[in-house]
């Protein structure tokens, strides 16, 4: 028993060491954005005045947004604990979401040094991805900014984790809380049905109970007063809807603005993930589980629906950064064996 406390404080106190790490390099690249953001002249994040009105319970707002509850919630509590020592209004209104957002994509970045360690990157690895996830734009933008985009990045990454681990238990009593990230989280919840435990009857009775509960919060939510009289649509409704403008998005891909937004999440890492996927294919240097490649074709479907190519690409990015690593790892490789038969037939001469 001894034997086993040991071990379990020397894992937490590594993890202690993980996020004291995490914290001031998330701090570093998103602090500016928040300071510089400004709630009445989103610019590029027009989705945030939405969630801002949603923390104060104004529910008036687009249909795309307004189920979307648990951040503008818990940024409404945090708010009521920071209000009276602040008095410029952009502050109270972007703070609390700060805040939020900050605890929720300091986690994910750890559950994501988690997952690849699980996968057999050794630590150094797992750390450098841990820093391009932490350094990506999409993050910068996700912490920063008033959104609701860091919870459903931290489900994504706890059903991944949960489900490779075979932690099926635990995910199914989270299940119906994650449920309630993002509508981009049902595909995700039904990928740990294509493991063998995941078939479990524990676990298709939480999804049951989590969609159950999506319907009431939505019928909720759509009972509340709407001065804008924003229609209420059904998830399949929203989805149908951007199928209609899948061709105009591919189309776009091709031009140099949809090259730029494609590359805003990842930059010059995508390459490397492209690379990563046939060096792994060809050599089978890391077991990456099946239904984590299906996080890929599910984010670029994603992106072509909401016209967001870089930002719901990056939500596949427990998919991605393996490969990167995967990459990255048989290029040093191959680069320290020419230089060491280099040296060899330079000492022969």
């Amino acid at each position: 028993m001894k034997a086993q406390n040991h071990v379990l404080l020397r894992k937490t106190a590594f993890y202690m060491l993980i996020l004291t790490c995490i914290i001031p390099v998330l701090y570093g690249v998103s602090y500016d954005r928040f300071r510089h953001f400004d709630v009445a002249d989103p610019k590029g994040a027009s989705d945030a005045p939405d969630y801002v009105k949603m923390s104060y319970g104004n529910y008036s707002v687009s249909w795309s947004h307004k189920y979307r509850i648990v951040v503008p919630l818990l940024a409404r509590g945090l708010r009521s604990l920071v209000a009276k020592y602040i008095s410029d209004k952009n502050v109270l209104d972007k703070l609390p979401f700060y805040g939020v957002n900050f605890i929720f994509m300091s986690l994910c970045a750890l559950l994501l040094f988690e997952f690849l360690c699980h996968l057999k990157f050794e630590r150094w690895l797992s750390a450098f991805g841990t820093v391009i996830f932490l350094t990506s734009r999409i993050t910068v933008l996700a912490t920063g900014t008033p959104l609701v985009e860091s919870f459903y990045l931290l489900s994504v990454i706890l059903i991944v984790l949960l489900a490779a681990r075979n932690k099926i238990k635990y995910l199914a009593a989270i299940m119906p809380i994650l449920i309630l990230s993002k509508e981009g989280i049902y595909p995700v919840a039904m990928l740990p049905l294509l493991t063998k435990k995941g078939r479990s009857p524990l676990y298709i009775c939480s999804l049951a109970l989590s969609f159950v509960l999506v319907y009431f919060v939505r019928h909720y939510v759509n009972t509340l007063p709407n001065p804008a009289h924003f229609a209420p649509l059904s998830f399949f409704s929203s989805l149908l809807i951007g199928m209609n403008v899948i061709l105009d998005n591919i189309k776009r891909l091709v031009t140099f603005e949809g090259i730029r937004d494609l590359q805003c999440s990842f930059s010059f890492f995508l390459l490397y993930a492209v690379f990563g996927y046939f060096v792994n294919r060809k050599y089978h240097l890391y077991n990456i589980p099946g239904f984590v490649l299906l996080l890929v074709p599910l984010s670029v479907f994603f992106a072509f629906i909401n016209n967001a190519l870089g930002r719901m690409l990056f939500y596949g990015f427990p998919a991605l950064i393996p490969f990167m690593l995967v990459f990255i790892k048989y290029a040093y490789t191959e680069t320290q064996g020419y230089l060491a038969n280099h040296s060899r037939q330079v000492d022969k001469t």
